[in-house]
């Protein structure tokens, strides 16, 4: 389980957010004042009616970003939106695809 102090907050405003597209994720970054990044994710209805599902994609993208916590880069707050395409993937190979983006976007560090 992701820390309380690595969760995005909702009332965290992402006026000026980079974005970022992927086959599985859309990813909205912004700079903020902590010395920790922050993540939020969201699956919407539309990706799966089923709350079950739902946050089942919700805890295999929190497992990954755990992995790679100290790894990415501190300072930011990320917003993950999930799309209906990571339901047909394992966790192996999605862990593996966002460390890719996060590292073609220069979030990673090497």
């Amino acid at each position: 389980m992701l820390a309380k102090k690595y969760r995005l907050l909702s009332t965290t405003k992402f006026q000026h957010a980079k974005l970022y597209q992927s086959s599985y994720f859309s990813l909205r970054y912004v700079k903020s004042e902590n010395n920790h990044s922050t993540f939020g994710f969201i699956v919407t209805k539309k990706v799966d009616k089923r709350a079950v599902i739902r946050n089942e994609i919700k805890r295999r993208f929190r497992a990954c970003i755990e992995e790679k916590l100290e790894q990415i880069v501190k300072g930011y707050h990320f917003l993950f939106v999930i799309k209906k395409e990571a339901l047909s993937v394992n966790k192996e190979e999605l862990c593996k695809h966002i460390q890719e983006q996060l590292k073609k976007e220069e979030l990673l560090i090497a």
